[in-house]
């Protein structure tokens, strides 16, 4: 006959959310493990999320419900952080941003990242230009001393360079409007992508402890 255990709520969140990005979910619990009080466990959560910390609140939920999955208080707390956490996510500005992109936001997230460092790779290039270029017709100028000719050639230059330049220089502005624009959306949406991790990881919470059998592992 098959035996099963069933499976860690630690290890579960790994499992989704993958080692990297579920560390942080894990700090600060490692508490001393003999004559654990959870209700002293549960205060600190409720300190952490008053204090604006839901992940360290969720490191205490995790740390708790891996020893009681029957515990009624973290259990309820759970629930109340996903209904501040689905609220923030119904939010007005946040249905605007999936109506935009029609993604989750981890994937917008990396989406506009991409966008900002390609900006800046461009900005780069054309900076990189426009210095040559501004260099050049200033090399170009004549000094005191100059043959009258070469007064010419600089007018013929200055004729040839100053619309690149100047075309270069509003290329630079308008990517430095676009990067501004982007970065700010990006704050939005990393706020967002992290409300919808903790989400997950809490929903995950609440379904090992209601349908344990689900993540059954065999031995």
């Amino acid at each position: 006959m098959r035996q099963f255990k069933t499976l860690s709520i630690k290890k579960a969140i790994q499992s989704s959310l993958g080692r990297v990005k579920s560390e942080k979910y894990f700090k600060d619990i490692e508490l001393n493990l003999h004559n654990v009080d959870l209700m002293e466990v549960y205060n600190i959560a409720l300190s952490k999320l008053s204090s604006g910390s839901i992940v360290n609140a969720i490191n205490c939920i995790v740390f708790a419900m891996d020893i009681d999955r029957d515990n009624k208080f973290f259990f309820s707390l759970s629930k109340t952080i996903v209904v501040m956490l689905d609220k923030e996510l119904e939010s007005n500005k946040a249905i605007k941003m999936k109506q935009k992109y029609s993604d989750n936001f981890e994937n917008v997230k990396n989406t506009i990242k991409a966008k900002i460092e390609y900006i800046e790779k461009n900005s780069e290039s054309v900076s990189d230009s426009l210095e040559k270029m501004e260099r050049e017709l200033h090399e170009s100028k004549p000094s005191f001393f100059s043959l009258s000719k070469l007064y010419l050639t600089h007018k013929m230059k200055k004729g040839k360079l100053s619309p690149r330049i100047k075309e270069l220089k509003r290329e630079l502005d308008e990517y430095e409007i676009e990067k501004e624009d982007l970065e700010g959306e990006l704050k939005d949406i990393e706020k967002f992508a992290f409300m919808e991790e903790c989400l997950k990881v809490l929903s995950l919470v609440m379904e090992i402890c209601l349908f344990p059998s689900r993540f059954n592992t065999r031995n």
